[in-house]
């Protein structure tokens, strides 16, 4: 069956319905995460998985290089880019378990999580039904036996790679800034549909703006990710804005540098209804435009291909030229 995509009407739409659906029905914990250090929880070798590839030590080794290389990624990162808590700590993950029970008191904690449809989780993803897979970055509260979902980051289901760290610690940080402006917003006696007028105003300039920055920046895709059918010729034909194939490296290099001449690609999982390749501004991390192919089983791989393109190039046409 073919993959069927849905161009989002302007990351405005998703924008819109998050505050329509957040908005005065979550309690955030502001307070404590900006007093509190962040505890990003790293990976540990796990036992089923060492038993498992005991007898293939090509995937043993890579699988092992992996858990370390995740993890010395994170030590620099975190520190360097998390700046809404004072202080940034590292715990390895079987600390979540104490972390959890411990009465009368929270603590800010950063993971990377994966859930497979039918398995338990302690993320609130573990009532997605429609995908073998998701994957998220997750920013949580938990203590005295139960824990608070604060934020989240859409996250690769493969490796995470640097700039998808970046982009994940800059996302759940752009999340509660904006919702602790609504709180205050909300604090002032200001009606919800107030705010949401004001929203939807907003949304409209910056959906002009990203649609402004896909056209006249250079897209960066990693050599392995472009559909190997496309030509350059058959790309302009679809996408008639700069583009390079490259490879990985060079992506990872224009994010740690904010190189503001680039934007890249990357495919991401936000829950079962959003997942695919994320347009992604490689100086801020933020997300420009989205080629959804949501109900599509998540473990499957997927290229760039010329729908792709379309849909990018579709967001930029409509909102460049709509009256």
């Amino acid at each position: 069956m073919k993959t069927k995509y849905l161009l989002f009407l302007g990351l405005g739409l998703l924008r819109i319905n998050l505050v329509s659906a957040q908005l005065f029905q979550h309690h955030y914990s502001f307070d404590l995460i900006k007093s509190q250090p962040l505890v990003v929880l790293l990976p540990e070798e796990d036992p089923k998985e060492l038993r498992k590839l005991a007898n293939k030590p090509e995937e043993l080794a890579d699988y092992k290089a992996y858990v370390a290389y995740y993890s010395k990624q994170m030590r620099v990162l975190a520190p360097r880019y998390w700046k809404y808590s004072p202080t940034v700590e590292f715990r390895p993950e079987s600390a979540l378990k104490e972390i959890r029970a411990a009465q009368g008191q929270r603590t800010v904690v950063l993971r990377y999580e994966t859930h497979v449809n039918g398995a338990s989780t302690t993320g609130y993803h573990s009532t997605y039904k429609g995908s073998r897979q998701v994957a998220y970055m997750e920013l949580t509260t938990p203590g005295s036996g139960d824990q608070n979902l604060e934020a989240d980051s859409p996250a690769p289901l493969d490796i995470m790679y640097p700039s998808d760290m970046v982009f994940a610690l800059r996302t759940i940080q752009r999340q509660l800034e904006t919702e602790e402006k609504r709180a205050a917003k909300a604090a002032t006696g200001r009606s919800r549909q107030d705010i949401l007028q004001e929203e939807r105003a907003l949304n409209a300039a910056v959906d002009k703006a990203d649609a402004e920055l896909i056209r006249s920046r250079t897209l960066l895709i990693a050599e392995g990710d472009l559909d190997p059918k496309l030509t350059a010729e058959g790309i302009r034909q679809f996408y008639p804005y700069p583009y390079q194939v490259v490879p990985r490296a060079t992506i990872e290099a224009a994010v740690q540098a904010g190189d503001t001449r680039y934007t890249y690609a990357r495919r991401l999982c936000q829950s079962v209804e959003v997942i695919g390749p994320f347009l992604i501004d490689a100086a801020t991390s933020r997300t420009l435009a989205i080629a959804n192919t949501g109900g599509v089983d998540a473990g499957s791989k997927e290229l760039i291909d010329k729908e792709v393109f379309k849909i990018y190039a579709a967001y930029v046409k409509r909102h460049l030229e709509e009256k």
